[in-house]
Parts: structure tokens; sequence; C-alpha cells
């Protein structure tokens, strides 16, 4: 071999013969490095962070687009608005936490973080439904509340029912359920609300607030359905993001 140099000697004598080159023909191709599977995580976080943060806004919206008059939305209106107000302000504070997890290499943050997420899409279909029932009944609440307010108007210890009429008159330049002749009806004298003390003191306003009041009500409620509908969607979307990218990272290997 030494005074033949064939492609034969060559391949034998060599320490690059054919066992090298049949190892490289199984040589592993990483589809996803650790700082990719960062990434991914990162962008999961910022999702879970923009809808923490838009819920957080859409729940105080809505409680105070209702400022003074409340009272005819009803407890469960209350109720509702005020838990999606906590569930962003949540997911807002467990985001900070999974920040610094991901960039200090903490995986029991991480993990706990991934089993709060759970939670917080669990409440939010939660408060999703409740929406969706809560707006199925709201006109019959809403008028049940505005009888018994016209009822109670001006009486002692119902001072709430007295500023919400007075409120929701003034704001949305109505007056009375259906028109001024519900005042009317009950014995009471037409209440100040019901003109206009800004451009006419002595202009009443002609339109009943009932319309009014549940069209703004039905407004809220479809407002934070859709919030928390679209939002849960997108977090369980990158949920699975973030499975399926950790699954692959080093598994793939092609010959």
């Amino acid at each position: 071999c030494a005074s033949t140099p064939c492609t034969v000697c060559k391949m034998l004598g060599s320490e690059y013969g054919w066992k090298n080159t049949k190892k490289k023909s199984k040589q592993s191709i990483k589809i996803f490095g650790e700082d990719d599977f960062k990434f991914f995580i990162f962008i999961c976080i910022f999702i879970f962070c923009l809808a923490g943060l838009v819920l957080l806004i859409t729940g105080i919206f809505i409680q105070l687009d209702l400022d003074g008059f409340t009272y005819f939305a009803g407890e469960d209106y209350m109720a509702v608005t005020t838990f999606i107000t906590v569930v962003g302000a949540f997911i807002l504070a467990v985001s900070c936490l999974g920040i610094y997890g991901v960039f200090n290499d903490i995986n029991t943050i991480i993990y706990t973080y991934t089993f709060f997420l759970f939670l917080m899409i669990t409440a939010e279909l939660a408060a999703t439904t409740s929406a969706l029932k809560l707006n199925t009944d709201i006109g019959e609440k809403v008028e049940i509340k505005m009888k018994v307010g016209l009822e109670n108007y001006g009486k002692q210890e119902q001072e709430e029912v007295t500023m919400a009429w007075d409120t929701v008159q003034g704001n949305l330049k109505c007056c009375g359920m259906n028109n001024y002749t519900d005042w009317l009806e009950e014995d009471l004298e037409i209440p100040s609300s019901c003109y206009d003390q800004i451009e006419d003191a002595d202009t009443m306003f002609d339109i009943g607030c009932y319309d009014l009041v549940l069209t703004r009500i039905g407004t809220n409620i479809t407002i934070l359905t859709v919030t928390c509908a679209v939002f849960a969607m997108l977090e369980l979307l990158a949920l699975a993001i973030i499975g399926s990218s950790s699954s692959k990272i080093n598994t793939k290997t092609f010959q």
C-alpha cells in the first residue's frame, strides 16, 4: 500500500476511514435550541401581559362607565366586572415573576408560572360564561331595579336609589323608565334631573331611561365577554406553542 497510492489503501490506512463517514451521516441537527425556547416563552409571556393589561383596563372602564348608576346593573354585573379586573391585575403580577424565572433559568418559577396561567385561563373562561348568562336576563333585572327605584325615590335611607336616578337622568338626558309620566304615576314630583340644567332649565327630557341604560349595560357585557374569550383562546395557543417547542428541543435527527 505504501508503494501503490491507490484509493483502497488510502481508505484503509487513513484515520478518516469509512467508519467516520458513516458517523457523519447520523449527525444531529437541532431544530430548537435553548435560546429559541426562551424566545417562545418570552413571546407567550408578552401575550399574557397584554391580556392582563387589557382585562384590567376593560374591568375598570366598565365599572367607571356606569359610575353613579351601577345600582341598575345589579350585583351580578358588579361581581363579574370586579372579578375580571382582579384577574387582569393578577396576570400582570404573575407575568413579571415569569419573566424573572425565564431570564434567570429558574425552572421552578417557570413551572409555577405555567400552572398559574392555567388557573387564569380557567378564570377567564368562567368569567365569559358568567357574562353570557348575565346578558340573557339583564333586561329583566334592570326593569325590576328601575321600578323599585321609582317607588323608593327620595325616601329616607334610599340615598343610593335617589342618586342613581338623578345621575342616570342627568347623564343620559332621559326621564323615568319610559317617560316623565312614570313619576306622576308614583304620585311624585318630576325630579329636577329630568330637566336640562345646562342649556335650558325649562326643557324636560322626553325619552325614557330604560332602553338607554339597557343598551349601555348590554354593550359593556358584550365587550367583557369578547375580551375574555379572545384572550383565553390566545393564551391557550401560547401554552400550546410552549409545549410544542419544548418537546422538540434536541429531539429531531436526520440521517
